[in-house]
């Protein structure tokens, strides 16, 4: 999966992926709520990919409890997570249908607009899950609109109460990513670099946080990713994956550490690995596939496997993309051929040379 270093992308899936616990789905569907063990196992069926199982979880307690915010916030949540993983817009109009009625039962659930903690954090997130999709729609005045305001939701929310460790996360992420991509604004002073200041609320919630805290390790992988510390976004990526092994959330991270890092050897089975799991799922756009193909021909000539080069290529190439998934892969897709073509030059040598 591309485009990981994009601030409105990364908020979202950092705090998506919450934590995960071994258990079945047989609690009590009658409360729910951030605090909850049953909130804790439909995260941890989205977190493990099991979508489909988690929204229906959450639609026999929503049947339940039709006025509780929070089962709203968890259908977005889910829904997003889905979104993101497969790289597609199916599910962008239920998204916002989530985050419309999330913010109405929060304002009901309010006395005269005084909110809770809570209250505000859920507004908070519904925000952020508004942004990525403006942002993906192409509508990025409307895209900042929306973060800019769950920032402030959060920082009204830790406030109110700073023991709240999931909202650290959230604003830690906010504050890091707003300063982060400042650029020359945050270097001529007129945006404060708050980056530090976000990375220690992010290290809070790690340590401390209760659905976020393997999101806020996540992040920590990421983060030294875009400052170029690669062995440390691959240690702590791999630390996530020895505790859930198999998550595309964590290898994605992981693989472009390492490609980063030009370690091609290690990189060849967790991409192999990656392609595989994406090829498993039956909705496929083939966004995650190309992107697959395309570093397995890269490391592959890195390795001077120069068949191998070919055979990732053209089979890339025969694959029918849609206008839009064709659109954001036409770099990756002119790459591959540059690669093919350098590789197939050395296979025309060698055979001239036997």
């Amino acid at each position: 999966m591309t485009g990981k270093n994009n601030i409105l992308i990364l908020l979202l899936i950092v705090i998506l992926i919450p934590i995960c616990y071994s258990v079945e789905v047989t609690a009590d569907t009658t409360s729910v709520n951030r605090n909850s063990r049953l909130s804790e196992i439909i995260v941890n069926l989205a977190t493990n990919e099991k979508y489909d199982r988690a929204l229906s979880l959450i639609d026999s307690i929503t049947y339940m409890q039709p006025k509780n915010p929070y089962c709203r916030l968890l259908k977005a949540t889910v829904l997003s997570a889905r979104a993101m993983d497969f790289e597609d817009e199916i599910d962008f109009p239920d998204i916002l249908q989530a985050c419309q009625k999330t913010e109405q039962l929060v304002r009901s659930n309010s006395d005269n607009f005084d909110l809770s903690s809570d209250l505000l954090f859920y507004l908070g997130m519904t925000e952020l899950y508004r942004s990525i999709i403006r942002q993906r729609l192409g509508s990025w005045f409307k895209a900042l609109k929306h973060i800019l305001r769950g920032g402030e939701y959060l920082e009204e929310a830790i406030k109110l109460d700073s023991t709240n460790w999931d909202i650290h996360y959230g604003i830690g992420m906010y504050k890091y990513y707003r300063s982060q991509r400042a650029g020359l604004l945050r270097s001529i002073g007129i945006i404060a670099d708050r980056r530090d200041e976000g990375i220690n609320h992010i290290q809070i919630a790690a340590e401390r946080g209760s659905l976020t805290r393997i999101s806020a390790r996540n992040s920590l992988a990421w983060i030294a990713y875009e400052k170029g510390n690669y062995n440390e976004a691959i240690r702590r990526s791999r630390e996530l994956l020895k505790e859930y092994p198999g998550i595309r959330a964590f290898n994605w991270c992981r693989i472009k550490a390492l490609m980063k890092s030009e370690k091609w050897e290690e990189s060849m089975p967790v991409l192999r690995s990656l392609l595989k799991s994406v090829r498993n799922e039956k909705r496929n756009n083939h966004y995650n596939e190309i992107d697959c193909l395309h570093k397995l021909a890269e490391a592959s000539y890195a390795l001077e496997k120069w068949d191998d080069v070919v055979e990732m290529v053209d089979i890339a190439t025969k694959i029918q993309l849609s206008e839009i998934v064709a659109k954001r892969k036409r770099s990756d897709i002119k790459h591959m051929k540059e690669f093919r073509k350098l590789a197939g030059e050395k296979i025309g040598s060698l055979d001239k040379n036997k």
